[in-house]
């Protein structure tokens, strides 16, 4: 083949030959062309799009388009894609259309997917909840909310959809979530995880209690998990409640690095240095191996009492557990170093920094 003898080959010439490929129907060779290419552009996924869809593939042309999106993160390609598919014919069934409506509200455009929406012969669930989240997603949410509502059928996907994108809109979220359980539909650990988000923007630890006591008194195993558990810790360590948030932690039965993480960062956002400080022992000698989140918080908690000796040791220590420190750890110790006056160790720290002063002056 003249191609496979070409010296050089960029990447107009791999396009040339995969559209060569789907207009005489060769799809395997198509395929493993496109698989050979090391940087397909926009104009190679919309050839390999069109093709799939042309020859039946919805399937595989969704999970491409997917796939695409991903890569190239972007209203105008999703456009240029949409339009492509349009232009060869190709007739929508449902599931392609869910993807379009979703695509367009991930992109925040929730009036591109209203509109594909509203020409819809067939609707599911996935169709509405798709709608929803896509106002949701732009803090449209009189609209999601009455989207919802006229929902034929809700079940805790879609009831936690709504929540979860209500989520900064703390007292609607809470609102739903009151109305869902009235309506008899169990919560998920999903739904738990949405309403304690809402709780800690809204520093309601009040509310944060019930919904744990709600929790413990449903006595489902499947809501005793750790995911569960590390986003309450995490509600009362945000809702300044750090005595729950230790309770919590200290009666779990496993704890893995988000655990330790969130009650070490818990502390030093509340301006609790020294039980901070104390928490990261206690997660050293539980030969539990720190990463760059914990060394934030740690640091953080330093740069708060001005405890700028335990910085620097702090430092040091990540380099021994083997964490190479990162501009915005040393950016903080920096920080705690001017603020104290230390300025030829300013001058000294940012010579070590990865990227000098180009990093840390933020």
């Amino acid at each position: 083949m003249a191609f496979n003898d070409l010296p050089t080959k960029n990447t107009h010439s791999w396009n040339t030959i995969l559209s060569a490929y789907h207009r005489t129907g060769l799809l395997e060779k198509a395929h493993n062309l496109f698989d050979e290419m090391r940087n397909p552009n926009p104009i190679s996924y919309n050839s390999m799009i069109s093709g799939l869809t042309h020859h039946g593939f919805h399937r595989e042309s969704i999970d491409l388009f997917q796939r695409m999106q991903k890569q190239y993160d972007g209203l105008e390609l999703l456009r240029q894609v949409h339009g492509r598919v349009v232009v060869v014919g190709f007739e929508f069934n449902l599931i392609m259309y869910n993807a379009l409506v979703d695509a367009y509200g991930n992109c925040g455009d929730p009036n591109a997917s209203y509109y594909i929406f509203v020409r819809m012969h067939e609707r599911d669930i996935i169709s509405w909840m798709s709608m929803v989240v896509a106002h949701a997603h732009v803090s449209r949410l009189k609209e999601a909310c009455w989207l919802f509502d006229q929902m034929p059928i809700k079940n805790v996907v879609s009831w936690t959809a709504l929540i979860t994108g209500l989520a900064q809109n703390g007292h609607e979220a809470l609102s739903f979530f009151e109305r869902m359980l009235n309506e008899g539909i169990p919560a998920s650990s999903f739904t738990f995880f949405s309403v304690r988000s809402a709780c800690a923007v809204l520093a309601h630890v009040e509310e944060g209690k019930q919904i744990h006591g709600h929790i413990i008194r449903s006595s489902r195993s499947d809501l005793f998990n750790m995911f569960l558990f590390n986003a309450l810790i995490d509600m009362y360590s945000k809702c300044g409640d750090m005595t729950s948030a230790t309770t919590l932690f200290e009666g779990i039965p496993e704890k893995d690095i988000i655990s330790w993480n969130t009650l070490v960062t818990g502390f030093a956002q509340n301006g609790n240095a020294k039980e901070s400080l104390i928490v990261f022992g206690k997660m050293i000698e539980a030969s539990i191996k720190p990463n760059h989140v914990t060394f934030i918080g740690v640091l953080s908690s330093c740069s708060h009492k001005g405890l700028v000796s335990e910085g620097r040791q702090i430092l040091d220590l990540m380099k021994d557990c083997g964490v190479h420190p990162r501009s915005d750890h040393y950016a903080i110790l920096i920080d705690m170093l001017g603020r104290n006056n230390r300025l030829e160790e300013v001058m000294e720290l940012i010579e070590c920094t990865p990227h000098g002063s180009d990093r840390v002056w933020m």
